[in-house]
């Protein structure tokens, strides 16, 4: 016979184990395949272009673990037209339209070498900035107005529709390409006669 409190807790087992627990340094399994790229690079070319670009786009490392090519970077921020396509997606209150004010994404990306080639995973969490009443704001740097009757942009999550993965790593693909022609050769200059 079996007993109720035992049933519940190999349930909750199964969900939880269901669920893909995530800890750092580690991807989600299920990641969209629009959010993976086979790169024909080793690990240690990709890494290197991943950090430049990174670099280069004044994007900060909060954590890395260059062994196990694993990094997760700070929030950028961005206006709702920086893609050049639709990231954000607005929604209602009570009947009422939020003001959407851009948005705010931040990357984990894992490096996995399969013998010539990398395998990069990207997943972005990703979260739509509003303004609303009477909300702390998300920083203080980010307030649009320090009055709470005004309103305040806060952060809410919502779902990445790999716009910013498909960007992101159409650059890195670029960024790989240029480390693997290393950097242009001195041409001297022709004297016109």
């Amino acid at each position: 016979m079996r007993h109720p409190a035992w049933t519940a807790v190999i349930l909750c087992g199964a969900l939880l184990s269901s669920a893909g627990c995530q800890t750092a340094g580690q991807i989600n399994e299920t990641s969209k395949p629009d959010h993976v790229m086979l790169l024909e690079a080793d690990r240690a070319t990709v890494w290197n272009a991943l950090v430049q670009l990174l670099n280069a786009r004044n994007i900060q490392i909060l954590e890395s673990d260059r062994d196990r090519g694993w990094l997760r970077t700070d929030y950028v921020y961005f206006h709702p037209e920086a893609f050049g396509e639709p990231v954000l997606t607005g929604k209602t209150i009570m009947g009422t339209y939020v003001d959407v004010e851009g948005g705010r994404y931040r990357l984990t990306i894992q490096l996995e070498e399969s013998g010539a080639a990398t395998s990069v995973h990207v997943e972005t969490e990703l979260q739509r900035l509003e303004k609303r009443r009477g909300a702390p704001p998300v920083e203080p740097s980010f307030s649009l107005d320090s009055s709470a009757g005004r309103g305040y942009v806060i952060g809410v999550p919502q779902p990445s529709n790999g716009v910013i993965e498909r960007h992101f790593l159409d650059d890195l693909k670029q960024a790989v390409a240029d480390e693997l022609r290393g950097p242009a050769p001195d041409v001297p200059l022709q004297k016109s006669e």
